[in-house]
């Protein structure tokens, strides 16, 4: 190493249950420079400036200040600034970022876990001001935003996730109103995907907590859920009990959806398209239909883990239209709980289920004495 850096700083004042002390930290580093022994390239021209001070001991008169801040890894500079005020009563943000970064050479420069994978090239230039309250309350005026930032090429894999996640490429560009996903395509546990859409208060979601706004346009070719879930299909394999999906508290998020195949325990539905909303702690389906068991089948509904996160509750309403009974009968294992005497059936059936209600268990099932809807169950032989 070598270079200058500047530390300073003080606490003083009063620490229990109800006070802090009133703080003040600086750090002023000139010409930093590291390099690994047993890597080939340092990260050098480190400048940077951090000034985080609290007068008083009210967290809300912090101010964290980075008025410049550069960093050369190899030959690529990169550059930000970062100012953030008032952080519980009304956070004040000020940013900025400006570089490429060849993540590959990452590993040139610094460490990481063994068995872990980083490749991509990723270039941003952007800014944003504002107050986060504005953001939330789309006073778009108020707000200065503008820039892009593009990652190309990209996959991070690891040896608890070896599988990883590659993105071919994704852009995103900065505006007053929100942040526009151009566009993102990609491939994550050998399904690939395309889409494109929009996030309004990213700031305040990742700095507050608050829930994330926006919408999505999803296209996959083969999505196997199995895979994606950890459910095994073979019986003759002992597996680790799952656990219900819990719905995150803080999304409220529109995802359209299209995909060629997708793949859930015994069940293939192939041309499956559908809007997902994701919002207040449910996943509600809206128009989720596709082909499936020699038939069709359309759904309507929501999933909710906001009552109970051990035992969340389903309503959802069917229209299933000429499916075949025997193959219906052994892709789901409710069926044959329910209604045994279809081992014997042939032929085709056509359905429509409203008002189906169901909590489930701790491996997505249905709970059985749970169980209540109405409808009409109509049958053809062949």
């Amino acid at each position: 190493t070598s270079g200058q850096a500047i530390f300073n700083g003080f606490v003083k004042g009063n620490y229990n249950s109800t006070a802090i002390p009133a703080y003040n930290i600086n750090l002023d580093v000139k010409n930093g420079y590291f390099k690994y022994p047993d890597l080939p390239k340092a990260v050098q021209n480190i400048n940077l400036a951090v000034k985080v001070d609290n007068p008083d001991g009210i967290t809300d008169h912090t101010v964290v200040n980075i008025p410049q801040a550069h960093i050369e890894f190899g030959a690529d500079p990169f550059d930000f600034k970062l100012l953030v005020k008032n952080p519980v009563s009304n956070m004040f943000v000020d940013a900025a970022a400006k570089g490429k970064l060849d993540l590959s050479s990452i590993t040139q420069f610094v460490k990481l876990e063994t068995g872990t994978t980083l490749k991509g090239i990723l270039n941003a230039n952007a800014t944003m001001n504002g107050f986060v309250s504005a953001m939330t309350n789309k006073q778009y005026s108020q707000i200065n935003a503008a820039g892009t930032v593009a990652l190309n090429q990209f996959l991070y894999a690891s040896k608890n996730y070896p599988t990883g996640v590659a993105l071919d490429n994704l852009l995103m560009t900065f505006t007053p109103k929100n942040v526009t996903i151009n566009t993102i395509a990609g491939k994550f546990m050998n399904t690939n995907f395309n889409g494109n859409g929009y996030v309004n208060n990213l700031l305040a979601y990742a700095l507050q907590n608050k829930a994330l706004d926006g919408a999505m346009n999803v296209t996959a070719d083969k999505v196997n859920l199995n895979e994606w879930m950890g459910i095994s299909t073979d019986t003759t394999k002992k597996t680790t009990q799952s656990k219900p999906f819990i719905v995150p508290a803080n999304l409220n998020f529109l995802v359209s959806a299209k995909a060629d195949e997708v793949i859930y325990d015994k069940l293939n539905i192939q041309k499956l398209s559908g809007n997902l909303l994701i919002a207040n702690e449910m996943v509600k389906l809206n128009d989720v239909k596709g082909n499936a068991l020699d038939g069709t089948i359309a759904v309507t509904g929501f999933y909710s883990t906001k009552v109970n996160k051990t035992k969340p509750d389903i309503a959802l309403n069917y229209n299933v239209a000429n499916v075949d009974i025997q193959k219906t009968f052994t892709t789901f294992n409710t069926v044959q709980k329910l209604a045994p005497i279809g081992q014997y059936a042939k032929g085709m059936f056509t359905a429509t289920l409203e008002n189906f209600k169901a909590d489930l268990d701790q491996t997505m099932s249905p709970i059985l004495s749970s169980l209540h809807g109405n409808g009409v169950f109509k049958t053809v032989y062949f």
